[in-house]
């Protein structure tokens, strides 16, 4: 069965363009865990982002989440 979901496969893909090809690619990447290991951070500076974080919160930099539908709507 897996063989013959491969050879349909590879007759579809050989129908697409470029940009087609390229959609399909994205799709197939999310449903694969990433092959990069996400670079970590150290708790220091975990800390300190979280700290820069609520600064620009304390002095009223954010988006309330009325704002971020509005915005949101116009993607």
């Amino acid at each position: 069965m897996s063989q013959a979901i491969d050879r349909e496969l590879q007759q579809y893909m050989a129908l697409l363009n470029a940009s087609q090809k390229k959609s399909i690619l994205a799709v197939i990447k999310t449903f694969l865990p990433s092959m990069e290991k996400p670079e970590r951070i150290s708790r220091k500076q975990y800390n300190q982002e979280i700290e820069e974080a609520e600064r620009r919160m304390d002095a009223g930099h954010y988006l309330t989440q009325e704002e971020v539908e509005k915005d949101a709507a116009t993607w």
